[in-house]
């Protein structure tokens, strides 16, 4: 949402700011957190309606006090805050930041890049702590963002490395980044794999297809996995590790095909995704008469005439095709509906071509159901 970096000014040393103490009253504030906390230790985090009104007062007072912060002059000059909507619609101030380079501290000694510049602080420690008697600056001391980056950077070429070299980890990496996004969105994802799970929106283009064959059978499978996954996305790594190789693949079969999109739509800039889309059919044997029917509705009304008799002839004879070519539009509709009923007979776009290859495409041990 931004381009610059920001720092919470209460993380500035205090020689940057002023705190108007007799407006803020710390004594009252810790004693509302403790009994905040106390009160979510108590109820296991779970707030019932009768203790609705007790976590509003707290929750309201404790902000109110938070927002007696008052900041020296100077301070307020180079400041600002972030200002959004929260999920519930309500008005959220956050106040008290600052970009890095208004920053006015010097940096402290024993800083690592010891240049002055890109000096904005992290928000994790990297080093970690230690406990070999080092004094609370130096141990608190941390890299700076440039310094970090490289780091980092080297790290992600060995993991890389290394993931190249053992293929069943990298199955477990990809199953838990797509099963990341697919069951535990508008949380963190979890997963440092740059993998997108995108599922394209069908219902928008064909209204009441949630409730065909296949999307009840796919809404199945989504149940009953959602069932046995974790609750928090932060265990699904031990989790995947945990399964069996049968229940891996069934995992990163569903998260796959979630991701499957073969529309074609005006505008459409894939292309390539067709032919694809193709060969995945053909793979897959995918036989489409078991989701969708021809009737006047879903496809003959929808059509041209010459459209609706090259149908009947290919599904029933020319002579079918030729006892409704006098009727209007609506009656041959409904009647190429009931001649070709029972037929399997389906548009190009749904047909699935048939290849000798077929058998060969994966390993029967994959293929196999």
């Amino acid at each position: 949402m931004f381009d610059f970096d920001v720092l919470k000014i209460s993380d500035v040393p205090s020689g940057d700011r002023e705190q108007d103490v007799l407006g803020f009253d710390r004594v009252r504030l810790d004693a509302l957190v403790t009994e905040y906390d106390a009160l979510s230790a108590e109820h296991d985090g779970e707030v019932s309606d009768e203790n609705v009104a007790r976590f509003e007062r707290l929750e309201d007072e404790i902000e109110a006090l938070k927002g007696r912060d008052r900041y020296a002059p100077d301070v307020i000059a180079r400041c600002g805050v972030f200002v959004a909507l929260g999920y519930d619609g309500r008005l959220r101030i956050e106040r008290g930041f600052l970009r890095a380079e208004d920053q006015l501290s010097e940096p402290e000694e024993g800083d690592e890049d010891g240049d002055g510049t890109d000096s904005i602080a992290s928000e994790i420690d990297p080093e970690g702590s230690s406990d070999e008697g080092e004094s609370g600056a130096e141990n608190k001391a941390l890299l700076s963002d440039r310094l970090v980056a490289e780091l980092s950077a080297y790290r992600t070429a060995g993991l890389r490395a290394a993931l190249t070299d053992r293929a069943d980890v990298a199955l477990i990496a990809v199953i838990h980044a797509l099963a990341s996004q697919t069951f535990y969105r508008g949380h963190e994802v979890g997963t440092c794999l740059a993998i997108e799970a995108k599922s394209a929106a069908l219902a928008i283009h064909a209204p009441g297809i949630d409730e065909s064959p296949a999307a009840r059978r796919a809404g199945t499978r989504h149940d009953a996995w959602a069932q046995r996954l974790p609750h928090h996305v932060r265990d699904l790594w031990p989790f995947v590790l945990a399964l069996t190789l049968e229940d891996r693949l069934a995992l990163l079969a569903y998260c796959a095909a979630l991701t499957v999109d073969a529309l074609i739509v005006k505008g459409d800039r894939h292309p390539g995704g067709r032919a694809h889309a193709d060969a995945l059919a053909q793979a897959l044997a995918v036989d489409m008469t078991a989701s969708w029917k021809p009737t006047a509705a879903s496809y003959f009304g929808r059509v041209s005439k010459a459209r609706i008799l090259k149908a009947v002839r290919e599904a029933v004879s020319d002579e079918a095709a030729k006892r409704i070519a006098s009727l209007k539009k609506e009656p041959m509709a409904e009647a190429a509906a009931q001649l070709v009923a029972g037929t399997g007979w389906l548009p190009a776009l749904l047909r699935t071509a048939q290849s000798s290859t077929d058998a060969a495409v994966l390993p029967s041990t994959l293929a196999a159901e």
